[in-house]
């Protein structure tokens, strides 16, 4: 049994020459972190809905029902502005994209990139 735990090079004919044969890990080692990595993402975004509810509920009980809407509102106001630049974004993504295809189709590829 091995107890070094760094994985195993893996040598490909592919390989660019800016990476170094001690920077290839093998695909499925890969995929177990990066399963590993959404299994603990997935874990902290319920911890921290519970931690939310338990809090929501304990200003709820001590009757500090103004402080509950206060942070109610902060976080409505946060997803909303959160909202607001995802949707700018893809608004901004799509108009240049559409430019640039367009400009494509009129032969100005060279000019674009």
């Amino acid at each position: 049994m091995q107890t070094d735990q760094t994985p195993p090079v893996v040598e490909t004919p592919e390989a660019s020459g800016s990476e170094t044969k001690e920077e290839l890990i093998p695909y499925s080692t890969y995929k177990k972190a990066l399963s590993e990595k959404r299994n603990v993402q997935s874990k902290m975004a319920e911890y921290e809905t519970e931690l939310k509810q338990f809090r929501e509920e304990k200003l709820a009980s001590e009757g500090k029902t103004t402080e509950l809407l206060d942070s109610l509102r902060k976080e409505n106001s946060r997803l909303m502005e959160e909202s607001s630049k995802v949707k700018n974004n893809f608004a901004w993504n799509a108009l240049t994209n559409s430019i640039k295809s367009k400009a494509v189709t009129q032969g100005l590829r060279n000019k674009l990139y």
